[in-house]
């Protein structure tokens, strides 16, 4: 018997859902009860570890337990790259539990996430004893815990600021070159940008490394190592304001220093009470608080752009109004000839709100919506979200959750007459002639500003396996690698179309007794995935020198062993009565 491989190509384009978090490292330890089988020097297994050492190990309980004499160094390594690394952002979370003898603040070990090389680490941390027994905390932190403990560290190496669910299930920004620290549900160190970060070290691998510290018993459990994805919706910038009162505005504003933020303020500054105020009250002026930035549309991936404030609106016995949104250059509150506005809600005291936006010069004020009714009344609470809808130039409002408006044309043109796309470049809070907030004056109680970049849609199928090797595959009928197999039979056999050496899982073939009947049994693997965008058959013919193949005839597909793997097996039967059969596999 014989098997060729050979084959014609049908392209199918697939869409999937994106998985939210990679798991790039598990281990809890709980499928065996000896350390041992937990680690591999040379070439682990996803969930190995290459060293345990500094002390007697074992597993107790299902969690590691690693005895460490005094003055006795050790490590728990993962020092082979993860699968699927180097990331730009992971969050590294295990459960921890000490038992030590009084010590005078002493070092017990301290952690690396980076590369497999002495001193390649992106960043390090370590747990000190406090001097009190079995109480500790993490380096350069004052919070002090003791027992079992979950730590989770939120590492950003990706260029640009993330957004993390946090272990309290709040959601946290994190700054690029930064890192978070949790010890339950307590955050002990936020946004760490110290000289243990080395920004041009990679996400791969990690280390315990146990210090020539006073003598300790560790417990490492449930050890998980995520990676953090591209999130769609960005928050870019939040406060709640929640500086003591200094008659200035927030001088840490942006409380993430994220690239390019600077904050300005005119008379605007923090009550002690968790408010933006209005410091100064002069007739007709405006308090402004201003943040500025790169334009945010310079980014042409961002589809829309949200502001969210809970305010208190102008009191009715107040003459003007609170006006917030996204302007570029502003002099004296009217916008030069050359610069644009958008979008920007103004607030009234009477409980309507305008929509303002476009190009502001001599001669023309942008688009100006009438006064619409907000569903509030003057010194009202409220939240507003306006979103922005870059492409489309258009704006909506909705307060406390209901609608005002949708779709407000900003009608933007620069120069003028010459319809473009407002240009958001920065954010302003302006307080038209307010008292302060003790007085009865309009504030603010939180604002945040966020993106939303579209996650770009995955290339599957053929085409996406192509894209994944770095060289031209364009072509499935090609034999890149020059193997004598097909690129698109390298993709649907589990090859390496660039080693000739890896041609993936060949059929496998032979007599197979089916109820007391020898049939030729012929196996070959498929891709397990529902949207490979592949099929699979067979073709036969009883002559090679005057070949008839016939395809999808002669045999029956017998059985699919789904092995949990990339490949499944399929197992196909024929009769044996000819004196001779050639057999062929067809994957298009």
């Amino acid at each position: 018997m014989n098997a060729k491989k050979t084959g014609v190509v049908l392209l199918a384009t697939v869409m999937t859902a994106i998985a939210a978090q990679a798991a790039l490292f598990t281990q809890d330890f709980s499928s065996s009860t000896n350390a041992g089988d937990y680690v591999d020097a040379t070439t682990p297994t996803a969930n190995q570890f290459t060293v345990i050492n500094g002390g007697a190990t074992s597993i107790d309980a299902g969690r590691l337990k690693l005895v460490n004499a005094a003055g006795t160094g050790g490590n728990v390594q993962r020092w082979v790259d993860m699968a699927g690394t180097p990331v730009g952002a992971m969050s590294f979370s295990y459960d921890l539990d000490l038992t030590f003898s009084e010590s005078n603040n002493v070092r017990l070990f301290t952690g690396t996430i980076g590369q497999p090389n002495a001193g390649n680490h992106w960043m390090a941390w370590g747990v000190d004893a406090t001097g009190t027994d079995n109480e500790w905390k993490v380096s350069g932190t004052s919070d002090v815990f003791t027992g079992p403990q979950t730590m989770t560290f939120f590492l950003n190496d990706s260029g640009v600021a993330i957004n993390y669910t946090d272990p309290a299930a709040g959601t946290q920004l994190l700054a690029t070159n930064s890192y978070d620290v949790w010890v339950g549900t307590t955050l002990v160190a936020d946004g760490k940008t110290d000289a243990f970060v080395q920004t041009e070290k990679n996400l791969t691998a990690f280390n315990f490394g146990i210090q020539n510290a006073s003598a300790c018993t560790y417990y490492f459990d449930n050890i998980e190592v995520l990676e953090i994805p591209a999130d769609p919706v960005l928050i870019v910038y939040q406060d709640d304001f929640s500086g003591a009162a200094t008659n200035l505005a927030k001088t840490t504003v942006p409380e993430i220093n994220l690239p390019g933020f600077s904050a300005a303020s005119a008379s605007t500054g923090l009550d002690g009470s968790g408010r933006l105020e209005a410091t100064t009250v002069t007739a007709n002026a405006n308090y402004r608080f201003r943040i500025d930035t790169d334009p945010l549309t310079a980014d042409t991936s961002i589809t829309e752009i949200k502001y969210t404030a809970v305010m208190r609106t102008p009191p009715t016995a107040t003459t003007e109004w609170v006006m917030i949104g996204f302007q570029q250059i502003n002099i004296n509150g009217l916008l030069t000839t050359s610069a644009n506005a958008g979008p920007m809600v103004q607030f009234n005291p009477n409980g309507t709100v305008i929509l303002r936006g476009g190009t502001y010069s001599g001669t023309t004020n942008g688009n100006i919506s009438a006064a619409m009714p907000g569903g509030f009344s003057g010194g009202d609470v409220i939240t507003a979200e306006m979103t922005y809808h870059v492409d489309a130039g258009t704006m909506d409002l909705a307060i406390n959750g209901s609608t005002v408006t949708n779709g407000f044309a900003l009608e933007h043109e620069f120069p003028v007459g010459t319809l473009s796309d407002p240009v958001v470049w920065w954010t302003q809070i302006q307080l038209r002639n307010q008292q302060t907030a003790a007085n009865g004056g309009a504030y603010i109680d939180s604002f945040q500003i966020e993106t939303t970049t579209p996650l770009p849609v995955p290339v599957l199928g053929y085409a996406g396996w192509a894209a994944g090797w770095g060289v031209d595959l364009s072509n499935p009928n090609g034999d890149f690698d020059n193997d004598g197999l097909l690129n698109i039979y390298e993709y649907g056999l589990g090859g390496n179309p660039t080693n000739v050496l890896d041609q993936g899982t060949s059929p496998v073939f032979g007599t197979v007794d089916v109820g007391g009947t020898n049939y030729f049994g012929y196996v070959y693997p498929q891709l397990s995935d529902p949207n490979s965008g592949l099929s699979y058959s067979l073709a036969i013919t009883t002559d090679l020198v005057f070949p008839n193949w016939v395809t999808n005839s002669g045999y029956l597909v017998y059985g699919t062993n789904v092995t949990g793997n990339a490949l499944d097996e399929v197992t196909n039967i024929t009769t044996t009565v000819e004196n001779q059969k050639f057999i062929r596999l067809i994957i298009e």
